[in-house]
């Protein structure tokens, strides 16, 4: 079922988030080092073809996503390995994609292909789940979870963008959301 069918759907997601959490970015370095493929608990199937970035791609996929939770830390909308799968799967996509046009995918691209992959699956993914008011996003120190969150993309993706349009709401009305 997808979140905007059913009113109740976040609650449910915010259980279902709670138990998955107890897995989460914790396991997600000790199993994506200890093999590319790892069916029970990531998807890799798609990567499995680009062994010889595989390094790169098992330290920077979970990197990635530890600093979305550090950023959304004493919120509800962390995330967990599920979405790790979600990310090598767009990744991969992105890495299938870029090798058909007849690009190399060396050293040198795939932080460039990492980081897309990492907007589109923010957009997708962790940004539709937020939403709340400013006490929901406001730290003890005085800064802002978006903006925190914000500070990981570079002016020109989209989610830096829509986070940008997230903060300007919260800071006009006390209220954010994704969806206008």
């Amino acid at each position: 079922m997808e979140q905007t069918q059913h009113s109740f759907q976040s609650e449910r997601m915010s259980k279902a988030q709670m138990t998955a959490n107890q897995r989460s970015i914790n396991d997600l370095h000790c199993s994506i080092r200890n093999s590319l493929i790892v069916p029970t608990t990531l998807i890799f199937v798609k990567i499995e073809r680009y062994r010889s970035q595989a390094q790169i791609i098992k330290e920077k996929l979970p990197e990635k996503l530890e600093a979305v939770n550090t950023a959304l830390k004493d919120t509800p909308f962390q995330v967990s390995y599920r979405v790790l799968n979600e990310l090598a799967i767009y990744l991969g996509a992105l890495m299938d994609e870029a090798t058909a046009k007849g690009e190399a995918i060396d050293d040198d691209a795939l932080p460039t292909l990492i980081d897309q992959a990492m907007d589109q699956i923010t957009l997708m993914k962790i940004l539709p789940r937020i939403e709340g008011d400013e006490d929901m996003f406001r730290r003890s120190e005085g800064t802002n979870v978006l903006k925190t969150l914000q500070s990981l993309f570079s002016e020109d993706t989209d989610s830096y963008r829509k986070l940008k349009e997230m903060t300007d709401r919260l800071d006009r009305t006390g209220f954010t959301r994704f969806w206008p």
